[in-house]
């Protein structure tokens, strides 16, 4: 039996949705405002036929399959966040000091860094609203409320305390390319500590440990 080197998928544009195409790069536009979202590949053809966007696929192998399964739930993704709106989640963990996150009014506070008695405060941008997920252990981990969040918000920040190699956020890294890359709409963001030994003075320390200003930073790039 001949295998089928071609597919061929459709995805409804809902009626309070206009879509454009130019250069490969797909705009929808809706209620709740406008998203844009560049796709390309060789073998991956993207039109617009009416209320329908189609996907075409030539000389498929599973590669290009598992891909064109990505870009039907990037759309799905982008239909849902002009119409309801999307929800960022942030995870938050910690090796060393346990610290607390919460939100309070327009803030975003972190107790507890580094030891420290005051808390830090972080202004929240507007329009943006935090939920923060602190996991209570890492083994065995929370998949499920990861995936769970990934699967609305299609972002994932993680920040540990940590240098980025052989660390926790690399392996709540590799777990979710493994088991839920298609749900992410934009690349994971790590924040984590250089690659030097721990500072013994404790001036040097709170410049070494990641900061309130490099969590932000993360946030802005990965809704961007």
């Amino acid at each position: 039996m001949v295998k089928k080197t071609e597919i061929k998928e459709k995805i409804s544009i809902p009626e309070n949705i206009t879509a454009t195409l130019e250069s490969n790069i797909l705009t929808l536009k809706g209620e709740k405002g406008e998203l844009s979202r560049k796709f390309t590949h060789p073998k991956i053809d993207i039109k617009i036929d009416k209320n329908l966007i189609e996907i075409n696929g030539r000389s498929i192998r599973r590669k290009e399959k598992a891909l064109i399964g990505t870009f039907i739930a990037h759309i799905n993704n982008m239909i849902r966040g002009v119409t309801e709106g999307f929800e960022y989640k942030m995870k938050t963990v910690f090796s060393h000091f346990p610290i607390k996150t919460s939100v309070d009014g327009n803030e975003f506070v972190i107790e507890n860094f580094l030891g420290e008695r005051s808390a830090r405060r972080a202004k929240i941008l507007e329009g943006i609203n935090v939920e923060v997920i602190d996991p209570r252990t890492l083994y065995p981990l929370d998949k499920k409320t990861i995936f769970d969040s990934l699967k609305k918000t299609g972002r994932l920040i993680i920040v540990e305390e940590a240098p980025k190699t052989g660390g926790v956020g690399a392996e709540i890294s590799a777990i979710v390319n493994e088991e839920a890359f298609d749900h992410l709409d934009a690349p994971i963001r790590r924040v984590a500590a250089p690659h030097t030994p721990i500072p013994a003075s404790y001036v040097l320390e709170n410049l070494w440990i990641p900061d309130v200003p490099d969590i932000i930073e993360a946030a802005k790039q990965t809704v961007s």
